[in-house]
């Protein structure tokens, strides 16, 4: 897991990020929870778990860049991982150049982001407000709404 900012973490081939390292899956989740990385690199072969239940797990909480680097080379491995969650899958062995160029992309693209839109439509048994024409409804009639409300 890579995060702006050494701070005593383990040495990175990008600049200006340091690396949390987990020996399996369980460990690699608890570290994202904790340290909010700005991207996970994934190997799917780990020793207590498959690397998709991970992505499958991260991906209901985050939108944390997730790429997979595997020796895992069929395209079924790849699409599944992909429909998993993964923004990214590069197969071992993978250029020292390419790698870092790829995490610096996809964390790129997740920092431009736009939060989810607010909701604009709120409803009720009793009633349905429209925050986007400032429109209240109830029964199938239109409230009148003063200026205030």
């Amino acid at each position: 897991m890579f995060s702006a900012g050494a701070g005593g973490r383990q040495r990175c081939p990008v600049p200006h990020y340091g690396v949390d390292a987990a020996p399996d899956g369980a460990t690699a989740l608890r570290l994202a929870a904790a340290r909010r990385p700005d991207a996970v690199l994934l190997d799917l072969c780990l020793s207590d778990m498959d690397g998709a239940d991970v992505i499958e797990d991260l991906r209901g909480w985050t939108r944390v860049p997730i790429l997979v680097l595997s020796a895992r080379q069929a395209s079924g491995e790849k699409v599944a991982a992909i429909d998993a969650g993964a923004d990214d899958y590069i197969t071992k062995p993978s250029s020292m150049d390419e790698l870092p160029a790829r995490i610096r992309a996809a964390v790129r693209r997740t920092e431009d982001l736009p939060l989810p839109p607010e909701p604009t439509l709120i409803e009720t048994d009793d009633f349905t407000i429209d925050l986007l024409v400032e429109k209240l409804t109830r029964g199938g009639q239109d409230v009148r709404l003063t200026p205030t409300e």
